[in-house]
């Protein structure tokens, strides 16, 4: 059997933080980032790097502050799938966040929530909306039919293809999405001010992760240039970043995230 192929790409690398960028606030000094990155690896040698979060919301890190430039912290948990890549400021335990109250402008959590067991979700936004000043950004994919269905399509299609499969994806069918109803309950419940939009086209993305499975799937096949093959999903998963990047409202029905905004 053939050994398998890793998935080379995700999403396009910006498009969960566009999402939470219109929900920025003007004259804002810091975030606390729950469950993001801020070094990677380069041989033996952790280099910092934001990644994505840098460019769209224009922030430093920490330990490179600038005047009049606002900094990210990031923190997230030691199980991270892909810990021996990357890494946090800090690691922590995934419940307890270790600040004080109000200690950051803005929290954030981009893709995180899916991946904290469902009776500890709760727990997890109460201790962001502790740790926030003025407000707290949550981007998840959300519960719908629709969603697992095609998250299921895109694991049987990379199984078919004898792709690696993809660990956030099964994690999220290990722990299920979120539900926006139960959130939602939760918010009323503390009298709290939120908004909830949505995003990412559900169709435009699957088949994005179908046409990269097929590109991975290519390299697996002897002969094949893999140097050509990378030039052309490079140049589609910038096509790609384009029309997802496209700052445009989804309807409820057709998208899968979701991006719950709340003030304090």
């Amino acid at each position: 059997m053939k050994a398998k192929v890793p998935a080379l790409v995700k999403d396009p690398p910006n498009h969960r933080h566009y999402l939470a960028k219109s929900h920025l606030i003007q004259g804002f000094s810091s975030i606390l980032d729950v469950g993001g990155i801020s070094y990677k690896k380069s041989g033996d040698i952790w280099v910092r790097e934001l990644g994505a979060p840098k460019e769209v919301w224009g922030v430093t890190h920490s330990l490179d502050k600038e005047k009049d430039k606002p900094y990210i912290y990031t923190i997230n948990v030691v199980r991270d799938y892909d810990r021996q890549t990357r890494r946090p400021d800090l690691y922590y335990d995934g419940l307890h966040i270790p600040f004080a109250n109000s200690s950051y402008d803005i929290v954030t959590s981009i893709d995180v929530l899916e991946h904290v067991p469902n009776k500890e979700r709760m727990r997890v936004i109460s201790e962001m909306i502790r740790v926030a000043k003025q407000k707290v950004i949550i981007v998840v994919p959300f519960f719908s039919f629709e969603n697992i269905e095609m998250e299921e399509d895109i694991l049987k299609d990379m199984k078919s293809k004898n792709i690696q499969p993809k660990p956030s994806l099964a994690e999220h069918r290990a722990f299920e999405l979120p539900k926006i109803s139960e959130i939602e309950k939760y918010l009323k419940a503390h009298k709290l001010k939120y908004k909830i939009s949505y995003g990412t086209h559900r169709p435009i993305m699957k088949q994005y992760y179908f046409f990269q499975n097929t590109i991975n799937s290519l390299l697996n096949i002897p002969g094949n240039s893999k140097e050509q093959l990378m030039k052309i999903l490079v140049m589609v998963m910038e096509v790609a970043g384009n029309v997802f990047n496209i700052s445009k409202k989804v309807e409820k029905k057709d998208a899968y995230r979701a991006i719950i905004s709340i003030t304090k």
